[in-house]
């Protein structure tokens, strides 16, 4: 059902379906839970940002997304317009960051359609923006891009940013690199990057001409910095508690 639970379906599964004894340990095909033992659960699920609720009757788990994405992520404004981007790159990629993600984020949801397992299109009309989330498990990578009015863009951005943020910090021993990509290179279907973290440390010194030695070619550090903002100071997710990290063997 494309990640959607309603109330009826929950019932069956929690109360009324019945296994093959060869399938099931027998204490476990005698559990069955009552209403409110459902609703609990349910709670649960969207306490721990495996679901959110769609209306009184449904639940969205995106987890269970469809895994193929809509055309609309390759659509000219992610791609051939020069959006906003900022790209995040893991030495191992952390399971359910992306649902997790939609789950924070789905009351900008564009369309219902434009959310699968890996991504999200989102949609800010307070700062006339949308924005691609889109991760990449065989890369490990997150690539973020937003597109629309260019004095907001990079508003939407720091919202995104600061969301991700709070859960990579639900992780431990996480180990993220960020990167901004060269724009004049990305023209050219290459995804040429540059760790954040060292522009940065240009902007520091007052130093506003980074140079690329494989490129011979100079860029100016404010210009691919325009739009993104310091760094969100790491901070707990004071919301779930300490009791909801995840180590990262």
């Amino acid at each position: 059902t494309n990640g959607c639970l309603k109330k009826e379906t929950t019932d069956y599964i929690l109360h009324n379906e019945a296994f093959n004894k060869d399938e099931f340990e027998a204490k476990l095909k005698r559990k069955k839970y009552s209403a409110l033992e459902q609703s609990y659960i349910l709670a649960l699920m969207e306490l721990f940002e495996l679901s959110y609720t769609i209306d009184t009757d449904t639940v969205l788990v995106p987890d269970l997304l469809t895994v193929n994405q809509p055309d609309e992520a390759e659509a000219h404004e992610f791609t051939l317009d020069q959006p906003l981007r900022f790209f995040y790159r893991f030495d191992f990629y952390p399971p359910g960051v992306l649902p997790r993600f939609i789950v924070k984020m789905h009351h900008y949801l564009a369309a219902s359609h434009l959310q699968w397992r890996s991504g999200i299109i989102l949609e800010n009309p307070r700062f006339r923006t949308r924005a691609l989330v889109r991760g990449d498990k065989e890369n490990k990578l997150i690539d973020v891009r937003v597109t629309g009015e260019p004095s907001e863009r990079g508003k939407h951005m720091t919202v995104i940013r600061h969301t991700l943020q709070t859960i990579f910090d639900s992780f431990e021993k996480l180990d993220i690199t960020e990167y901004v990509p060269l724009p004049d290179q990305l023209e050219k279907g290459k995804d040429i990057l540059v760790k954040y973290s060292e522009l940065m440390g240009y902007q520091k010194i007052g130093r506003d001409e980074y140079f690329n030695g494989e490129l011979i070619k100079t860029y100016s550090v404010s210009n691919l910095l325009n739009g993104i903002e310091k760094p969100v100071e790491k901070k707990s997710d004071k919301h779930h508690g300490d009791d909801k990290n995840i180590t990262v063997n």
